[in-house]
């Protein structure tokens, strides 16, 4: 539903503010009942948004994703390494 200006915000720098960190938290103390449900767009236009040069917020959001990425691969890698336990485990 949010529509950012494109020629000063990235959509992806926006999605991943929003997502978990300041941005989620600001939701959060915006909202009228403590969750994101009750957020009006009145308190949505009140968030404060860094806004660093628009080639600036494509490389950070390209960093997360690549990081994001990374972690994703990780915990499959543990998962994985969890099961083979279990599995030495079971033998034993």
């Amino acid at each position: 539903m949010l529509k950012p200006k494109r020629e000063i915000l990235d959509g992806k720098y926006l999605e991943f503010f929003l997502n978990p960190s300041d941005g989620y938290a600001q939701a959060t103390a915006r909202s009228k009942s403590g969750t994101v449900t009750n957020l009006h767009l009145v308190e949505i236009k009140q968030f404060e948004i860094p806004l660093p040069p628009l080639d600036k917020q494509r490389k950070i959001a390209a960093c997360i994703k690549t990081e994001r990425a990374i972690i994703e691969g990780c915990r499959e890698l543990i998962r994985l390494y969890k099961q083979k336990i279990k599995k030495v485990v079971e033998r034993v």
